[in-house]
């Protein structure tokens, strides 16, 4: 073989090697890979079994319990929050800085939660996920793996029932309990309350105001518990604007589009300058005020 020819391989086999390096890093970038201090992962590894993280602080405490009168039906105000405020019902948002959304997962813990968990340590993203009693009960391992790797867990009663068609006492045993597994399991009753199928009345208000709690509905519904396909799941989460609360799923059913879409709407948001976050992190950015129709 010739110098010259020698020479040709030489620097295609060069050439190859960039290539495939560059492949392997821009693999990193997306992954979340190869960063300094602030890519560490939240709960360390990404397997089951993440150990918890120095960095995990105390989660939101609900308030101490109260007894109050049925509040009036008027509901003031159009926020994803929802609570009794000097005898009303109040829907309010919070003044939230810049820059954060909140990703939210309905009906765990189930088959998928311990690969969406894995999936959110892996993309160093935090969300607050509201439980099932009966099914924290089933699987209270899975339910402190959440807090140990830095998720806030909330409370999504006990049998998934459709609350508006209690009465106070069905509705205060539903929340009641939850709370009661959850403090035995994480150490605390979480501050955050979310209706099932987004059914709720003053009744709910008040049973949940009674806990010390706070309801939260959503900003955005994905609406991934009909399996629409994971495009459709993208799109729709990618619509969230600063200090949104975006609901998706981690049970009750098939989650396997949830799982395929939540890299791409990490991914996504932070293109747009979003960063997801717990509950509590937009409740701790500042103090929640009213927001009317007209405001």
């Amino acid at each position: 073989m010739s110098v010259y020819a020698r020479r040709r391989l030489l620097a295609a086999a060069l050439i190859a090697l960039v290539a495939v390096v560059a492949a392997i890093a821009v693999v990193l970038v997306l992954s979340g890979g190869g960063g300094g201090s602030s890519n560490r992962p939240i709960g360390g590894a990404a397997g089951d079994g993440a150990p918890a993280s120095a960095k995990v602080g105390p989660e939101l405490a609900a308030h101490p319990r109260r007894t109050l009168p049925p509040p009036a039906k008027t509901v003031e105000g159009d926020g994803p929050i929802f609570e009794v405020r000097a005898g009303g019902i109040a829907r309010i948002t919070v003044p939230y800085p810049r820059g954060r959304v909140a990703l939210t997962f309905d009906d765990g813990p189930g088959p998928y939660t311990r690969q969406i968990l894995n999936e959110l340590v892996a993309l160093h993203a935090r969300a607050t996920f509201f439980v099932i009693g009966k099914n924290a009960k089933a699987s209270p391992d899975t339910v402190r793996l959440l807090r140990a790797a830095g998720m806030v867990v909330g409370n999504h009663t006990w049998t998934h029932p459709r609350m508006s068609k209690f009465g106070l006492a069905n509705q205060r045993a539903q929340i009641r309990r939850t709370q009661d597994l959850l403090e035995a399991t994480i150490g605390q009753r979480p501050r955050f309350f979310r209706p099932p199928m987004w059914y709720w009345n003053r009744t709910t208000a008040q049973a949940v105001a009674e806990e010390g709690m706070q309801g939260v509905l959503f900003s955005i519904d994905t609406r991934d518990w009909e399996k629409p396909g994971v495009v459709a799941i993208v799109r729709r989460a990618l619509k969230a604007t600063d200090g949104q609360i975006i609901a998706l799923h981690d049970a009750g059913g098939d989650r396997e589009e949830t799982l395929q879409a939540l890299p791409l709407i990490v991914k996504g948001l932070r293109a747009r300058g979003l960063e997801p976050v717990t509950l509590d992190e937009l409740f701790r950015a500042g103090r929640p005020r009213s927001r009317t129709a007209q405001s």
